[in-house]
């Protein structure tokens, strides 16, 4: 009996996971995640006519998740990502919410397409995106140095979703280029000090001079 050869090129044992997806695709499931979340805000405000412009952005841009080219990415799992913002921000208030939630990102997690850190990075567009609209929405605070922390975080982990490129190093030569009165007022002081008595000294001179 003949052994089975090694598989063909491009078979499911050659597939490597995904460890970046397409710009576009990421944009797309970043505005889910912010709509569906303010789809919930509102409803828990009873604001419903607001909820259900939001719900409907949200499914657009489900739409478009949904057609996204890229190659590599499964049908069940570009489910997963349509669904999973959904949930995410009722799941902080609703205990079966939150089961349902839970669930839906540990079928996430499981799947075979995508590397481990680009999974945990979609999970945390979704998790800061919901935070964000609940404390904007439901917990307005006049301190907003945590929202912006929340929005922050979203940009950096979506940025990171699709951006193949190393990251660029470089040194900030403005501190050592440029002498600004902020940080150097002492040196600053005296030296503006010392022009413009200078100054007044050279202008009383010439006043003598003139007399």
């Amino acid at each position: 009996m003949s052994s089975a050869g090694p598989p063909p090129p491009g078979s499911p044992a050659e597939a490597v996971p995904l460890q970046w997806l397409p710009c576009g695709l990421v944009e797309h499931f970043k505005w889910l995640c912010y709509r569906s979340a303010e789809a919930g805000a509102r409803i828990a405000q009873r604001r419903q006519a607001e909820a259900a412009d939001a719900a409907f952005i949200g499914l657009a841009h489900a739409s478009m998740l949904e057609h996204c080219p890229c190659d590599g990415l499964g049908p069940a799992t570009r489910k997963l990502l349509q669904l999973l913002p959904w949930g995410a921000l009722l799941a902080r208030s609703d205990e079966a919410a939150r089961q349902r939630h839970d669930a839906m990102l540990a079928e996430l997690l499981q799947v075979q397409d995508l590397a481990p850190a680009l999974k945990a990075r979609l999970n945390e567009v979704v998790q800061s995106l919901a935070e964000l609209v609940s404390r904007v929405c439901l917990h307005p605070s006049r301190d907003l140095s945590a929202e912006w922390g929340l929005l922050t975080r979203c940009v950096w982990d979506a940025h990171q979703c699709y951006w193949r490129h190393p990251p660029w190093r470089g040194v900030n030569l403005g501190g050592w280029l440029l002498l600004e009165a902020g940080p150097s007022y002492e040196l600053w002081n005296e030296v503006t000090g010392a022009e413009e008595g200078e100054e007044e000294a050279e202008g009383e001179g010439e006043e003598d001079g003139e007399e």
